[in-house]
């Protein structure tokens, strides 16, 4: 994984790369589809080949965690720096100040100290007071059922994905707002990822024997 890690884009292309939007995007999603395969592996109800190497919505979903990582700062282009300015405000919104007192932020905050002066602190602080990205953690279960449920979610209908859904977040004690056709629609369009025309599960009634 540590291969995967977007850091090593400098270290492969050297410290002076200036990297495009698109390469940058590309790396950083395949790194959380590395740290995401663990996940879908532990959902997949029947560890058969055909179904773990079902990836569609795993990938989809990397690309799109990766995009609300790197759209609110967004740039056309990134050198090391401007990616590790990044990682920092990430973690000064998740842990607060105290973060730039972590060592191992020492050499680059102080190299951008020495390049920018006062305004490099100017803009950490203010970008890191934004609200952080979030995605709902439903969109992501719903990604990974359309690999991996004991029917994938992509041979389904959007009524019984919904129903399904919803009684498991129910189980969970967890229901919201997103469980709802349109919205499920709505994101596989967004990330798109294609349903089969082979429907399989036309639909899915709440605690009661699933009817194809």
């Amino acid at each position: 994984m540590d291969d995967l890690d977007p850091e090593k884009l400098w270290e492969d292309k050297g410290a002076d790369y200036i990297a495009p939007y698109d390469e940058v995007l590309e790396r950083v999603a395949r790194w959380i589809e590395s740290d995401l395969q663990e996940l879908w592996n532990c959902n997949t109800t029947l560890k058969h080949p055909w179904f773990l190497a079902r990836n569609a919505g795993l990938r989809a979903w990397s690309e799109h965690e990766a995009e609300l990582r790197l759209n609110p700062f967004y740039r056309e282009k990134y050198t090391l720096a401007d990616y590790l300015e990044l990682n920092l405000i990430e973690r000064m919104q998740r842990h607060g100040d105290m973060e730039v007192k972590d060592p191992i932020w020492a050499d680059f905050t102080s190299s951008q100290t020495q390049t920018e002066g006062i305004s490099f602190w100017g803009r950490i602080v203010e970008k890191a007071k934004l609200k952080p990205s979030q995605h709902q953690l439903v969109h992501r279960l719903f990604c990974c059922y359309w690999d991996r449920f004991f029917v994938p979610f992509e041979f389904w209908t959007y009524p019984a994905m919904e129903a399904c859904l919803t009684e498991i977040l129910m189980e969970k004690h967890d229901i919201g707002d997103s469980v709802r056709v349109g919205n499920l629609r709505q994101l596989a369009k967004i990330l798109q990822m294609q349903k089969s025309s082979h429907i399989i599960v036309r639909q899915f009634v709440r605690r009661a024997t699933r009817t194809v």
